[in-house]
């Protein structure tokens, strides 16, 4: 409740002619996060450290607004600037922790899937419990297999963000072809980065030889 009351009261403090603005970039946001799954599936690994970085930043930020719960006194201005700075901040000290930032990328990719997944079939705090211990087991593999499982958690994630939104815009029913379009485009996905990484390694390969 205290984060809901937080976020209303951000919303309250916008200036009223950016309210406009913020709506139309509300609207925009499932065309965004489709064209982001797309690139996701097709181009995961190789993007990778850029979505651990957003992660990151998301994470410093709420961390920031977040202050005025636990200290009341803070006002909302100096806790979006706090917002903001510790978003720099984590994603600086991130870039040294390599293995962190694979344990994450494949932790927030596969718990997307996992959960949303698990709670068709389970009740959904089953599904979100049972998701969130198989996403740390990924990405705890994913240290030391990075290569393998970035590429198929970020292949899997990308088409089932890609056609949650393609079927949410269009309006469409989750059934059969919902789920065979998600594991068709999850392999086609795979493959091309599989093929991306091979290529880009010989090139690599050649240049130091």
């Amino acid at each position: 409740m205290e984060i809901v009351n937080l976020i209303q009261k951000i919303e309250a403090y916008i200036p009223v002619e950016y309210m406009n603005l913020s709506h139309f970039i509300a609207g925009l946001m499932p065309y965004i996060f489709l064209a982001f799954s797309i690139v996701t599936c097709f181009l995961g690994y190789k993007f990778h450290k850029f979505w651990v970085g957003v992660c990151f930043a998301i994470i410093g930020f709420i961390l920031g607004c977040s202050l005025p719960i636990f200290i009341p006194q803070i006002s909302i201005t100096v806790a979006i600037i706090a917002g903001i700075l510790l978003a720099i901040l984590t994603v600086v000290l991130s870039k040294p922790l390599y293995k962190l930032q694979v344990f994450f990328i494949n932790f927030f990719s596969s718990y997307i899937l996992l959960s949303r997944l698990l709670c068709i079939f389970l009740p959904e705090a089953a599904g979100a419990l049972i998701g969130l211990v198989l996403a740390i087991l990924v990405g705890i593999l994913a240290i030391k297999y990075m290569y393998i499982i970035t590429i198929i958690t970020t292949s899997v994630t990308g088409s089932y963000v890609m056609f949650n939104q393609m079927f949410y815009l269009l309006k469409g029913e989750h059934n059969y072809i919902y789920f065979i379009a998600i594991l068709v485009m999850s392999v086609i996905g795979a493959i091309v980065q599989f093929k991306t990484y091979q290529n880009s390694d010989k090139k690599y390969k050649k240049v130091e030889g």
